[in-house]
Protein backbone atom coordinates (compact mmCIF):
# COMPACT_ATOMS: atom_id res chain seq x y z
CA UNK A 1 0.00 0.00 0.00
CA UNK A 2 1.36 3.14 -1.05
CA UNK A 3 0.43 6.22 2.20
CA UNK A 4 -0.18 9.35 1.18
CA UNK A 5 -1.85 12.34 3.33
CA UNK A 6 -5.53 11.71 3.82
CA UNK A 7 -7.30 15.13 3.15
CA UNK A 8 -9.63 15.17 6.61
CA UNK A 9 -12.85 16.00 4.85
CA UNK A 10 -15.42 13.10 4.65
CA UNK A 11 -18.12 14.72 2.37
CA UNK A 12 -19.04 12.97 -0.86
CA UNK A 13 -21.80 12.19 -3.33
CA UNK A 14 -22.78 15.10 -5.32
CA UNK A 15 -20.41 17.92 -4.25
CA UNK A 16 -17.27 15.84 -2.48
CA UNK A 17 -14.13 17.83 -1.60
CA UNK A 18 -12.47 14.87 -3.72
CA UNK A 19 -13.65 12.65 -5.59
CA UNK A 20 -11.69 9.74 -7.97
CA UNK A 21 -12.59 9.05 -11.62
CA UNK A 22 -12.28 5.60 -12.97
CA UNK A 23 -12.06 5.54 -17.00
CA UNK A 24 -9.39 3.69 -19.01
CA UNK A 25 -7.22 6.17 -21.05
CA UNK A 26 -3.54 5.92 -23.26
CA UNK A 27 -0.58 6.07 -21.79
CA UNK A 28 -1.57 3.71 -19.03
CA UNK A 29 -3.82 5.85 -16.89
CA UNK A 30 -6.98 5.06 -15.42
CA UNK A 31 -7.40 7.01 -12.63
CA UNK A 32 -7.93 10.65 -12.74
CA UNK A 33 -8.57 13.14 -9.27
CA UNK A 34 -11.60 15.77 -9.17
CA UNK A 35 -10.96 18.37 -6.19
CA UNK A 36 -13.67 20.74 -4.70
CA UNK A 37 -16.54 19.02 -6.85
CA UNK A 38 -15.29 20.23 -9.99
CA UNK A 39 -17.22 18.33 -13.06
CA UNK A 40 -13.59 18.88 -15.69
CA UNK A 41 -11.35 15.49 -14.91
CA UNK A 42 -8.41 16.76 -13.13
CA UNK A 43 -5.06 15.75 -13.69
CA UNK A 44 -3.49 11.86 -13.94
CA UNK A 45 -2.61 10.23 -11.05
CA UNK A 46 -3.01 6.74 -11.16
CA UNK A 47 -1.02 4.83 -14.23
CA UNK A 48 1.46 1.73 -14.50
CA UNK A 49 3.88 3.62 -12.50
CA UNK A 50 1.43 3.87 -9.32
CA UNK A 51 -1.27 5.73 -7.74
CA UNK A 52 -0.47 9.08 -7.32
CA UNK A 53 -3.62 9.80 -5.61
CA UNK A 54 -4.15 11.87 -2.08
CA UNK A 55 -5.95 8.76 -0.41
CA UNK A 56 -3.64 4.82 -0.20
CA UNK A 57 -5.21 2.17 -1.98
CA UNK A 58 -3.98 -1.63 -2.06
CA UNK A 59 -1.06 -2.63 -4.14
CA UNK A 60 -3.03 -5.80 -5.56
CA UNK A 61 -6.08 -3.10 -6.50
CA UNK A 62 -3.66 -0.95 -8.58
CA UNK A 63 -2.44 -4.27 -10.10
CA UNK A 64 -5.97 -5.06 -11.08
CA UNK A 65 -6.85 -1.89 -12.47
CA UNK A 66 -3.49 -1.64 -14.91
CA UNK A 67 -3.99 -4.85 -16.01
CA UNK A 68 -7.97 -3.62 -17.25
CA UNK A 69 -6.22 -0.31 -18.01
CA UNK A 70 -4.08 -2.34 -20.58
CA UNK A 71 -7.00 -4.43 -22.10
CA UNK A 72 -8.42 -1.30 -23.51
CA UNK A 73 -4.82 0.59 -24.60
CA UNK A 74 -4.38 -2.56 -26.83
CA UNK A 75 -7.50 -3.05 -28.36
CA UNK A 76 -7.73 -1.38 -32.23
CA UNK A 77 -9.97 1.19 -33.26
CA UNK A 78 -11.46 1.84 -36.31
CA UNK A 79 -11.43 4.96 -38.62
CA UNK A 80 -14.88 6.35 -36.26
CA UNK A 81 -13.00 6.15 -33.24
CA UNK A 82 -14.68 2.66 -32.08
CA UNK A 83 -13.19 -0.50 -30.46
CA UNK A 84 -14.97 -3.27 -31.88
CA UNK A 85 -12.89 -5.82 -30.65
CA UNK A 86 -13.62 -5.45 -26.95
CA UNK A 87 -16.64 -7.04 -25.57
CA UNK A 88 -17.77 -3.57 -23.79
CA UNK A 89 -20.75 -5.20 -21.43
CA UNK A 90 -18.54 -7.60 -19.97
CA UNK A 91 -15.47 -4.67 -19.95
CA UNK A 92 -18.08 -2.44 -18.05
CA UNK A 93 -18.53 -5.15 -15.28
CA UNK A 94 -14.87 -5.60 -15.17
CA UNK A 95 -14.21 -1.84 -14.05
CA UNK A 96 -17.10 -1.29 -11.96
CA UNK A 97 -16.33 -4.40 -10.01
CA UNK A 98 -12.70 -2.25 -9.38
CA UNK A 99 -14.72 0.91 -8.97
CA UNK A 100 -16.58 -0.35 -5.92
CA UNK A 101 -13.55 -2.12 -4.95
CA UNK A 102 -11.62 1.22 -4.33
CA UNK A 103 -14.72 2.39 -3.09
CA UNK A 104 -14.55 -0.30 -0.34
CA UNK A 105 -11.10 0.82 0.18
CA UNK A 106 -11.58 4.51 0.62
CA UNK A 107 -15.15 4.42 2.55
CA UNK A 108 -17.08 7.68 2.90
CA UNK A 109 -13.47 9.66 2.87
CA UNK A 110 -13.74 10.31 -0.98
CA UNK A 111 -16.11 10.13 -4.20
CA UNK A 112 -15.95 7.39 -6.86
CA UNK A 113 -17.17 7.76 -10.49
CA UNK A 114 -16.98 5.82 -13.40
CA UNK A 115 -16.76 6.87 -16.73
CA UNK A 116 -17.12 4.92 -20.23
CA UNK A 117 -14.36 6.16 -22.75
CA UNK A 118 -15.33 7.32 -25.86
CA UNK A 119 -14.36 4.38 -27.79
CA UNK A 120 -17.27 2.32 -26.48
CA UNK A 121 -19.92 2.70 -28.94
CA UNK A 122 -22.47 3.09 -26.72
CA UNK A 123 -20.65 5.46 -24.40
CA UNK A 124 -23.80 7.96 -24.28
CA UNK A 125 -25.45 5.29 -22.04
CA UNK A 126 -25.01 5.69 -18.18
CA UNK A 127 -22.02 7.39 -19.46
CA UNK A 128 -21.01 8.75 -15.80
CA UNK A 129 -22.26 7.48 -12.73
CA UNK A 130 -20.83 7.48 -8.61
CA UNK A 131 -20.63 4.43 -6.57
CA UNK A 132 -21.56 4.25 -3.61
CA UNK A 133 -20.51 2.00 -0.24
CA UNK A 134 -23.57 -0.43 -1.11
CA UNK A 135 -22.11 -1.30 -4.51
CA UNK A 136 -25.17 0.61 -6.02
CA UNK A 137 -24.85 3.33 -8.46
CA UNK A 138 -26.14 6.79 -9.18
CA UNK A 139 -26.24 8.42 -12.68
CA UNK A 140 -24.41 11.80 -12.66
CA UNK A 141 -24.79 13.18 -16.17
CA UNK A 142 -22.00 15.55 -17.17
CA UNK A 143 -23.04 19.62 -16.61
CA UNK A 144 -22.50 20.28 -20.12
CA UNK A 145 -23.27 16.41 -22.07
CA UNK A 146 -20.29 14.89 -24.07
CA UNK A 147 -21.58 13.67 -27.48
CA UNK A 148 -22.39 14.31 -30.94
CA UNK A 149 -25.30 16.94 -31.79
CA UNK A 150 -28.09 15.25 -32.71
CA UNK A 151 -32.01 16.47 -34.16
CA UNK A 152 -34.27 16.50 -31.24
CA UNK A 153 -36.48 14.51 -33.72
CA UNK A 154 -33.88 11.72 -33.79
CA UNK A 155 -34.35 9.14 -31.61
CA UNK A 156 -31.91 8.75 -28.41
CA UNK A 157 -31.65 4.99 -28.87
CA UNK A 158 -31.81 2.30 -31.38
CA UNK A 159 -33.06 -1.11 -30.71
CA UNK A 160 -32.79 -4.34 -32.53
CA UNK A 161 -32.42 -8.07 -32.63
CA UNK A 162 -28.90 -8.46 -33.75
CA UNK A 163 -29.87 -11.16 -36.60
CA UNK A 164 -28.14 -10.72 -39.77
CA UNK A 165 -29.74 -7.79 -42.72
CA UNK A 166 -32.13 -5.36 -41.59
CA UNK A 167 -31.11 -5.84 -37.92
CA UNK A 168 -27.31 -5.31 -38.17
CA UNK A 169 -27.62 -2.27 -40.94
CA UNK A 170 -29.62 -0.57 -37.82
CA UNK A 171 -27.06 -1.05 -35.18
CA UNK A 172 -24.27 -0.56 -37.31
CA UNK A 173 -25.75 2.63 -38.44
CA UNK A 174 -26.46 3.57 -34.75
CA UNK A 175 -22.76 2.69 -33.97
CA UNK A 176 -21.35 4.78 -36.82
CA UNK A 177 -23.85 8.11 -35.58
CA UNK A 178 -23.00 7.62 -31.87
CA UNK A 179 -26.51 7.01 -31.02
CA UNK A 180 -27.13 4.50 -28.08
CA UNK A 181 -27.97 0.93 -28.82
CA UNK A 182 -29.46 -1.83 -27.18
CA UNK A 183 -32.35 -4.60 -27.50
CA UNK A 184 -33.06 -8.41 -27.10
CA UNK A 185 -31.40 -11.46 -28.49
CA UNK A 186 -31.81 -15.16 -27.78
CA UNK A 187 -30.53 -16.95 -25.72
CA UNK A 188 -26.21 -17.43 -26.24
CA UNK A 189 -26.87 -14.70 -28.75
CA UNK A 190 -27.99 -17.03 -31.43
CA UNK A 191 -28.16 -16.12 -35.23
CA UNK A 192 -28.34 -17.68 -38.54
CA UNK A 193 -24.62 -16.88 -38.96
CA UNK A 194 -22.89 -17.87 -34.89
CA UNK A 195 -23.17 -15.93 -32.37
CA UNK A 196 -24.09 -12.43 -32.83
CA UNK A 197 -20.82 -10.09 -32.40
CA UNK A 198 -19.92 -8.76 -29.02
CA UNK A 199 -19.87 -5.09 -30.37
CA UNK A 200 -23.78 -4.91 -30.48
CA UNK A 201 -24.30 -4.21 -26.95
CA UNK A 202 -27.89 -6.48 -26.59
CA UNK A 203 -29.45 -8.83 -23.62
CA UNK A 204 -30.45 -11.90 -24.00
CA UNK A 205 -33.77 -13.22 -23.41
CA UNK A 206 -34.59 -16.52 -21.62
CA UNK A 207 -35.60 -18.29 -25.09
CA UNK A 208 -33.28 -19.45 -27.28
CA UNK A 209 -35.85 -18.94 -30.14
CA UNK A 210 -36.71 -15.67 -31.90
CA UNK A 211 -40.55 -15.24 -30.65
CA UNK A 212 -39.59 -13.35 -27.19
CA UNK A 213 -36.85 -11.34 -28.84
CA UNK A 214 -39.01 -9.83 -31.47
CA UNK A 215 -42.25 -9.06 -28.61
CA UNK A 216 -39.50 -7.99 -25.94
CA UNK A 217 -37.78 -5.43 -28.86
CA UNK A 218 -41.60 -4.34 -29.68
CA UNK A 219 -42.60 -3.91 -26.07
CA UNK A 220 -39.27 -2.00 -25.04
CA UNK A 221 -39.62 0.75 -27.46
CA UNK A 222 -41.87 3.86 -28.28
CA UNK A 223 -42.45 3.06 -31.27
CA UNK A 224 -41.26 0.42 -34.78
CA UNK A 225 -39.77 1.06 -38.05
CA UNK A 226 -40.27 -1.63 -40.03
CA UNK A 227 -37.85 -2.00 -43.32
CA UNK A 228 -39.33 -4.72 -45.44
CA UNK A 229 -38.59 -6.35 -48.96
CA UNK A 230 -40.51 -8.57 -50.73
CA UNK A 231 -43.28 -10.67 -49.57
CA UNK A 232 -44.26 -9.39 -45.74
CA UNK A 233 -43.41 -12.83 -43.66
CA UNK A 234 -41.82 -15.03 -41.12
CA UNK A 235 -40.44 -12.62 -38.06
CA UNK A 236 -41.02 -9.21 -40.61
CA UNK A 237 -44.39 -10.13 -39.72
CA UNK A 238 -44.59 -10.83 -36.68
CA UNK A 239 -42.87 -7.34 -35.39
CA UNK A 240 -45.53 -6.45 -37.49
CA UNK A 241 -48.56 -7.73 -35.23
CA UNK A 242 -46.55 -7.73 -32.12
CA UNK A 243 -46.39 -3.88 -32.77
CA UNK A 244 -50.57 -3.73 -33.49
CA UNK A 245 -51.30 -5.99 -30.58
CA UNK A 246 -49.17 -3.85 -27.91
CA UNK A 247 -50.57 -0.89 -29.40
CA UNK A 248 -47.10 0.91 -30.52
CA UNK A 249 -46.58 3.30 -32.97
CA UNK A 250 -45.69 1.65 -36.75
CA UNK A 251 -43.89 2.67 -39.80
CA UNK A 252 -43.67 0.17 -42.46
CA UNK A 253 -41.83 0.73 -45.85
CA UNK A 254 -41.06 -1.42 -49.03
CA UNK A 255 -38.11 -0.86 -49.87
CA UNK A 256 -38.66 -2.68 -53.28
CA UNK A 257 -41.52 -0.11 -54.27
CA UNK A 258 -39.33 3.18 -53.88
CA UNK A 259 -35.40 4.50 -53.98
CA UNK A 260 -33.70 5.13 -50.55
CA UNK A 261 -34.22 8.74 -51.06
CA UNK A 262 -37.86 8.80 -50.86
CA UNK A 263 -37.91 5.84 -48.51
CA UNK A 264 -36.25 8.08 -45.70
CA UNK A 265 -38.22 11.05 -46.07
CA UNK A 266 -40.93 9.26 -45.03
CA UNK A 267 -39.18 7.55 -42.00
CA UNK A 268 -37.42 11.46 -41.39
CA UNK A 269 -41.65 12.66 -41.73
CA UNK A 270 -42.57 10.07 -38.65
CA UNK A 271 -39.83 10.47 -36.41
CA UNK A 272 -40.27 14.22 -36.89
CA UNK A 273 -44.04 13.83 -35.89
CA UNK A 274 -43.50 11.16 -33.61
CA UNK A 275 -40.36 12.49 -32.10
CA UNK A 276 -39.56 8.77 -30.12
CA UNK A 277 -37.24 8.19 -27.60
CA UNK A 278 -36.45 4.78 -29.09
CA UNK A 279 -37.03 3.48 -32.05
CA UNK A 280 -37.32 -0.67 -32.86
CA UNK A 281 -35.93 -1.03 -36.65
CA UNK A 282 -36.66 -4.27 -37.88
CA UNK A 283 -36.68 -6.06 -40.71
CA UNK A 284 -35.67 -9.63 -42.83
CA UNK A 285 -32.01 -11.08 -42.59
CA UNK A 286 -29.73 -11.42 -45.35
CA UNK A 287 -29.91 -14.77 -46.02
CA UNK A 288 -33.43 -14.57 -47.11
CA UNK A 289 -33.54 -10.97 -48.70
CA UNK A 290 -30.21 -10.79 -50.42
CA UNK A 291 -28.99 -7.16 -50.53
CA UNK A 292 -30.91 -6.09 -47.58
CA UNK A 293 -28.17 -4.60 -45.66
CA UNK A 294 -27.13 -2.50 -48.14
CA UNK A 295 -31.03 -1.35 -49.33
CA UNK A 296 -31.74 -0.60 -45.17
CA UNK A 297 -28.01 1.27 -44.32
CA UNK A 298 -28.94 3.08 -47.39
CA UNK A 299 -32.22 4.51 -46.54
CA UNK A 300 -30.47 4.98 -42.69
CA UNK A 301 -27.96 6.98 -44.28
CA UNK A 302 -30.25 9.59 -46.47
CA UNK A 303 -31.87 10.41 -42.75
CA UNK A 304 -28.70 11.61 -41.77
CA UNK A 305 -28.70 13.89 -44.89
CA UNK A 306 -32.33 14.53 -44.66
CA UNK A 307 -31.48 16.41 -41.59
CA UNK A 308 -28.61 17.84 -42.99
CA UNK A 309 -30.52 19.62 -45.57
CA UNK A 310 -33.31 20.74 -43.25
CA UNK A 311 -30.62 22.82 -41.44
CA UNK A 312 -29.31 23.89 -44.94
CA UNK A 313 -26.14 22.31 -45.23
Amino acid sequence: MIALNRPTASTCGMNPSIAYTIMPDYGGAYGWVNRDGADTLGPNHADHSGWGGEHAITQGLHEDFVAWQTEFERAPFNADQVIESIDWVLFHQRGLALARRLKVELGDSAAVLYVKPIEDPNYLANQRVELALDGSTVERPWVRRRGPRHPAWLPSRIVSGGQTGADRAALDWAIRYRIVHGGWCPKGRASVDGPIPARYQLQETESAGYRQRTRLNVRDSDATLVLNAGDLDGGTLQTVRFAHALGKPLLLIQLDEANAEISARAVTAWLIEGRFKGVNIAGPREEKRPGIYALVAAVLEHVIQEHRKLLGR
